[in-house]
């Protein structure tokens, strides 16, 4: 190890504990009592005597007034651009700034962004740099990850893109900065132009295949955590593409699709291809786990390039019994499409997965499983009785039942009226009038009953049958959440049926309202008071004029 190396290492272990010193003030006037937090920065004043706090210690960066304080460095982009690289990366490994200068806010960390930024404005300059610290043997140097990074997000020439490969394909940096260098792999296989892929693919896909070995030795994300007592999920697949194994799967996502529009006539992958995806799905470690969860959210693309494959690997992690369902199941909601053949593929898991679902997930991947399963019901439902009916109401609470109410609406909203009359004859009818009878058990709540409202607008080709069963829920659920009275007075349908809608209105009007839930309604009613109608719904109609603030 040279000097120099160890300079640096010294440098940055100072900056680290200067750091440290800083967050354990902050905490020590936060809470001045905590006895933890007093010894704490003791030992670390008995050591650094000549450290003292900043005005902001847990800020690099605060406004005062109209000026704003920021962390900076003498070497700004354009200073180090000037610099050869010789020159340029002595001055980037030595700096390192002093007790006073931290004060006045220069910090190592703003020289390395101004690296990044010079390597993006001249990405040449960057690799020149890569090349002095390869060949001082600097593979732990912090600069590493800016280089990385700011490569990953510029437009680079086909030189530049082979002689990063060839850094790539360096052992030593794939192990100690597997994230960074699995991030920059995969960018560049997105930017890889037509008349590139013969000269880049290939060796980018070694690489990937090398670096693999080394995620196992990056720190895993803590997927759950616990904050005073109760559990908190965090996001799969947001954990997986911030580690080095999701990102390695998400580029041979690329790199398959790259492949299959070489080769579209081929219905399977080819060696190359297959085996670092089967390494992926039989990794036992939690990298494997955030490997599957990208190569989950695409089973889609998946089930295109090779159905067999996908059948056979990628399916089974959505079964419920399976170790890997959460983590599936968060990749596909996240970033899963659906289509008639991966709904065919996914029915039974997504109907045996309601239980689970309902229990484990999180509000938004609830919201976000129930409205896939609208979707693929819509698609497969057979009539009011089907399994993805029954199933759904054995295991929903309240929540889910609501959505799934929300979401067909949604659905109905964004259908041409052929469809809409499709799915109201097929099952929606005959579904709505069991839910009046509590079947499923148990009938359905104020919440649901108000998303059931809303389906009267968002059916125009059989909106006299949908009022005829709206007006018959019992008149309980107040409305004050619902935007029912808008989509009214855009929906032209007082038009094609007065009579109906007249009778919706009547009934709306029975239900528990805000005093400004009618405001905005006087121009349909005076529209409707027009046309020849039954005595008992215009009295209907003239005792809401009476009894609500129409304007």
């Amino acid at each position: 190890m040279t000097k120099q190396h160890d300079d640096d290492l010294r440098a940055r272990r100072r900056g680290l504990e200067y750091r440290r010193f800083q967050w354990l003030h902050w905490l020590h006037t936060a809470a001045p009592d905590c006895e933890i937090a007093i010894e704490a920065l003791g030992a670390i004043r008995e050591q650094n005597p000549e450290f003292e706090p900043r005005e902001h210690p847990d800020l690099n960066m605060w406004f005062s007034g109209t000026e704003a304080y920021l962390a900076t460095s003498q070497w700004t982009v354009e200073a180090l651009l000037q610099m050869p690289a010789d020159r340029a990366i002595q001055e980037v490994l030595a700096y390192s700034p002093n007790e006073r200068q931290l004060a006045d806010g220069e910090h190592r960390e703003a020289m390395l962004q101004n690296v990044n930024k010079a390597t993006k404005t001249n990405p040449t300059w960057g690799l020149d740099l890569a090349d002095r610290l390869i060949a001082s043997g600097y593979w732990e140097s912090d600069v590493w990850p800016h280089l990385l990074t700011a490569w990953g997000d510029s437009e680079l020439e086909l030189s530049d893109k082979q002689r990063l490969l060839k850094h790539l394909s360096a052992d030593d940096l794939q192990c100690r900065h597997p994230r960074e260098t699995a991030a920059v792999l995969t960018k560049l296989i997105q930017r890889v132009g037509e008349s590139e892929v013969t000269e880049l693919l290939n060796e980018a896909n070694r690489i990937s295949t090398a670096l693999w070995k080394h995620t196992v030795n990056e720190d895993y994300p803590n997927i759950t955590q616990y904050v005073g007592g109760v559990q908190q999920q965090d996001s799969w697949l947001q954990n997986a593409i911030n580690h080095s194994s999701g990102q390695l799967a998400l580029f041979w996502i690329y790199s398959t699709s790259r492949q299959k529009q070489q080769d579209p006539a081929s219905q399977t992958f080819s060696v190359e291809f297959q085996s670092p995806l089967d390494a992926i799905i039989k990794e036992g470690s939690v990298s494997g786990q955030l490997g599957r969860t990208v190569l989950a959210s695409q089973l889609n693309f998946f089930l295109s390039a090779d159905e067999t494959w996908a059948l056979d690997n990628l399916l089974p992690l959505f079964d419920p019994a399976h170790k890997d369902f959460r983590c599936a199941w968060d990749g596909f909601l996240t970033w899963g499409t659906l289509s008639v053949p991966t709904v065919n593929c996914l029915r039974d898991c997504m109907i045996k997965s309601v239980s689970r679902v309902v229990s484990e997930f999180d509000d938004n991947t609830l919201n976000r499983f129930v409205e896939f399963y609208v979707i693929a019901m819509s698609w497969l439902i057979e009539n009011a009785t089907d399994e993805w009916i029954t199933e759904f109401f054995k295991h929903a609470d309240y929540r889910a039942k609501k959505r799934f109410a929300w979401k067909i609406g949604h659905y109905l909203r964004n259908s041409e009226e052929t469809v809409q009359a499709e799915y109201w004859n097929r099952w929606l009818k005959d579904y709505w009038n069991n839910r009046l009878q509590g079947v499923p058990p148990p009938p359905p709540n104020n919440e649901e009953i108000t998303e059931m409202l809303g389906w009267t607008v968002a059916l125009p080709s059989v909106f006299p049958e949908a009022v005829e069963i709206a007006t018959k829920m019992l008149p309980t659920a107040p409305l004050s959440q619902s935007l029912i009275l808008d989509d009214i007075s855009e929906s032209g349908l007082a038009d094609r049926y007065p009579t109906a809608m007249a009778e919706l209105l009547v009934y709306l009007s029975k239900r528990q309202t805000e005093p400004w839930f009618w405001m905005g309604t006087q121009s349909v009613v005076d529209h409707l008071l027009g046309k020849d109608m039954p005595l008992d719904i215009e009295a209907g109609l003239r005792k809401l004029v009476a009894t609500h603030r129409l304007n």
